[in-house]
């Protein structure tokens, strides 16, 4: 049995039809996303292929374009449209799958999407104008 920890995309749903064909073809052992594209494991081999095209993952997809916005991973492979985050250790933004978001903040707190969208959109924004404010003045002072 494959546990599915996949939040439906904000337009389409997770992919049954695909997903059973794939578990006829291949020993999947675990389903997921990845820069909001569906993938799964092939089994014990643990080749993580993409779901659409069944095309196995490479090094170059650690800097794939973000799926929602575009952007590709910061040097430090934060994603980026909210890397750089002042007081945040990691962060996802979700990649356009509604829910998947979090920020892991450094002094402990963790925020969910899924559990406080209104809260951790809220925070991208405050720490984003933050950021933002903070590069400008040191920008001013070189």
């Amino acid at each position: 049995m494959v546990g599915i920890s996949l939040i439906p995309r904000k337009m389409n749903k997770i992919p049954e039809e695909k997903i059973r064909e794939i578990k006829k073809k291949y020993k999947v052992s675990a389903i997921d996303t990845y820069h909001g594209e569906f993938v799964f494991c092939e089994g014990k081999k643990k080749i993580w292929r993409y779901l659409e095209t069944e095309e196995k993952m490479t090094w170059r997809d650690k800097h794939m374009p973000c799926s929602n916005c575009g952007r590709t991973p910061s040097e430090d492979r934060h994603d980026g449209c909210i890397a750089n985050l002042p007081g945040v250790n990691y962060a996802c933004c979700g990649h356009g799958i509604k829910g998947l978001g979090y920020l892991s903040m450094s002094n402990g707190t963790l925020i969910y999407e899924r559990d406080t969208p209104e809260l951790f959109f809220a925070t991208i924004k405050m720490l984003k104008e933050k950021r933002d404010k903070l590069q400008q003045t040191s920008i001013s002072i070189v």
